[in-house]
């Protein structure tokens, strides 16, 4: 039977003296889930909780890998998933991403999605105004876009259009940008990622998709598209009567 799954695959990167605060969560087992710090060492300032918070105000710049374990409440075998999370200079600007291009992007509020049971692929960014940012003026080394919970398993599919020396890989709902290309290359490649849904009948729950870059030095902060799924409304027929 599948194990337990640790969601996010990577953590976005905070900024020295800036408050800090991500969620991690679990599926594949029976919730409640207990997360514990197994190895490394979170970043000064940060701390982690038994339900999976990361938080606190980082005071030291630098790369902190660190590992983590997840437990379910039936004790089915433990897993861990390791990140390396990036605290930026307080005086140096992180990459940023703004996946509707309406200005500085505030990762608290999502882009927002529709994807229509049984339809095409549907545009997850705003494939027009997407916006990549970065004043290092740095080429980008990567990009993440992450379904945090796939429910649908392999029939979930996020899909790209590469270019340049960027090239694209998808596995487990987890789509991976890696080449040293320009900011305006990935800000093209990324105004092209969609969402597809081939189940016969998708989990109707709503997706949250998310997006960092990585300069090769740090992180950008994660952005989140919620995609709702529409389900065509139940049609009941009552039973004629003979």
């Amino acid at each position: 039977m599948p194990g337990i799954v640790i969601y996010p695959t990577a953590l976005p990167g905070g900024t020295e003296g800036t408050a800090y605060h991500q969620t991690l969560s679990a599926s594949g087992g029976v919730a409640p889930y207990q997360f514990t710090l197994v190895d490394g060492t979170l970043p000064p300032g940060l701390s982690l909780s038994a339900n999976g918070e990361v938080s606190g105000t980082p005071t030291t710049d630098g790369a902190f890998p660190f590992t983590v374990q997840a437990t379910d409440q039936f004790d089915l075998p433990p897993v861990t998933r390791t990140y390396t999370l990036v605290v930026a200079d307080a005086n140096l600007d992180q990459p940023h991403l703004d996946l509707d291009g309406d200005g500085p992007a505030d990762p608290s509020i999502p882009y927002e999605a529709v994807f229509h049971e049984g339809g095409p692929s549907v545009p997850i960014v705003d494939p027009d105004r997407l916006l990549v940012t970065d004043t290092n003026r740095l080429p980008l080394a990567s990009a993440v876009v992450s379904i945090t919970t796939p429910l649908d398993g392999d029939h979930e599919t996020l899909n790209v259009v590469p270019s340049g020396a960027i090239t694209a890989t998808y596995h487990a709902g987890v789509l991976r940008l890696s080449g040293a290309d320009t900011v305006e290359r990935y800000q093209e490649v990324l105004r092209t990622v969609t969402y597809r849904n081939t189940a016969t009948a998708p989990q109707g729950t709503s997706r949250h998709i998310t997006f960092l870059v990585d300069d090769g030095l740090y992180l950008s902060p994660l952005v989140t598209t919620t995609l709702t799924i529409n389900k065509p409304p139940l049609i009941w027929r009552s039973a004629t009567p003979r």
